[in-house]
């Protein structure tokens, strides 16, 4: 180890042990306890120059993501922002939001070098003898979950600033054993990224197929039809308020002070929400969120609901006749209905504007059931799929849990 090795940060606590440790590290001694003030060095070096580098934020999904695609080509320069009071990132450098931290808004540049982040960022470096994929493992366990909730300071929203986050214990192995770790881990995630860009694969090929499925606007047959179609009548286009029974009034009204735990799904505007005791719908029927628009799609906030449930003033009702519901679902999900949105604080898909969307719609009931078919398997794929990363996720959490040991005293 270099001069200012980590046994020269010892303290009395007693070392820890993991569960599960690789044959070559079983007889060695336990790892030390020791805080991340320890091992970190904090960073804050200006943009002070205000030169014109790429501008990034930190994501709690993709950690260190160019700003302009967060906010639609827009990044802080754009917007007016003094990029001069920014902080510079290199290479091997840690950044958190930390009011955001709590939720896993911590990113690591790997070989980035030469970008910028707001000024509200914690930023820090991991000292040499620190892997830091080991580090940034050790950030995704619940221990460090944990640590983070004890550690927060203000009132209605919580901040980590470095001063606290530099308390937080952190349980360290010899570097090599640091190492092993993160490339176990690392082969792990590299699985997972693999299964996830085959569901996003799927999720392409469906969408490509309905496009072909579905006729084009302007068009009355669609590209693809299945062989005993391909010679009936082009299909007709309708109003969506025109194939659709409007349940909306038959909501009863009831005070979110009233609502209290129970057995029925509350569907809101991006699903499900909350569960209440009172219900109004017990059928299988189509709901539309009103605030599905701003993604330009309807994607989860239009989707079939069955059962006894109930639905607020944020969703549309429907009630599809002359068109299979799962057909219509997956047509809203695909189309863009930026011209059918009002407002601007915040945009919303009104009644009225709902209505009036065009909808294609197959004479033969026979073919929309085949369409129907066809893309309920490959959506039974892609949920298979999802299952499957879920549970690699899962068993990543629960792999950590057994290769880092509790700090002491948490």
């Amino acid at each position: 180890m270099s001069s200012k090795s980590l046994t020269m940060k010892k303290n009395s606590k007693r070392p820890l042990t993991p569960k599960l440790r690789f044959p070559e590290f079983r007889a060695a001694p336990g790892w030390e306890n020791l805080t991340l003030g320890d091992i970190t060095t904090k960073t804050d070096k200006r943009n002070k120059e205000g030169k014109g580098y790429p501008v990034f934020s930190i994501s709690n999904k993709t950690g260190f993501t160019p700003q302009s695609e967060q906010f639609e080509g827009m990044d802080s320069e754009k917007r007016g922002y003094d990029i001069a009071l920014y902080k510079l990132i290199g290479p091997k450098t840690f950044a958190y939001n930390p009011a955001r931290i709590n939720v896993g808004s911590i990113g690591y540049s790997g070989d980035l070098d030469n970008i910028i982040i707001s000024s509200l960022y914690v930023c820090f470096k991991a000292r040499p003898d620190v892997d830091d994929q080991f580090l940034l493992n050790f950030f995704g366990t619940s221990e460090f979950e944990k640590s983070v909730n004890n550690h927060v300071e203000g009132g209605i929203r919580s901040y980590l600033f470095y001063e606290n986050f530099a308390r937080i214990g952190v349980p360290i192995p010899p570097i090599k054993e640091q190492q092993k770790i993160a490339d176990c881990l690392d082969s792990l995630d590299g699985l997972i990224a693999a299964e996830g860009r085959m569901l996003a694969a799927l999720r392409d090929h469906k969408r490509g197929l309905m496009e072909q499925l579905f006729p084009q606007p302007g068009e009355t047959k669609p590209r693809l039809r299945f062989p005993e179609f391909r010679d009936k009548r082009e299909w007709e286009e309708k109003e969506l308020g025109d194939i659709c029974e409007i349940l909306n009034n038959r909501r009863v009204p009831i005070s979110s002070n009233d609502r209290t735990p129970g057995p029925y799904p509350y569907y809101g505007a991006s699903g499900v929400v909350d569960f209440v005791d009172d219900y109004i719908f017990d059928e299988r029927l189509v709901l539309v969120g009103e605030d599905g628009a701003k993604w330009k799609a309807f994607e989860e906030t239009a989707f079939i609901a069955e059962g006894q449930y109930w639905v607020n003033n944020h969703a549309h009702v429907l009630k599809p006749s002359g068109v299979i519901d799962i057909l219509l679902v997956n047509y809203l999900t695909m189309i863009d209905v930026g011209d059918y949105v009002t407002g601007n604080a915040p945009s919303k898909l009104t009644l009225a504007k709902l209505k009036t969307i065009p909808v294609p719609i197959s004479r033969y009931m026979e073919e929309q059931h085949r369409i129907a078919d066809c893309l309920t398997a490959l959506d039974t794929l892609i949920a298979a799929q999802a299952a499957y990363i879920e549970a690699l996720k899962q068993h990543k959490r629960g792999l950590m849990q057994q290769l880092f040991p509790a700090p002491e005293g948490q």
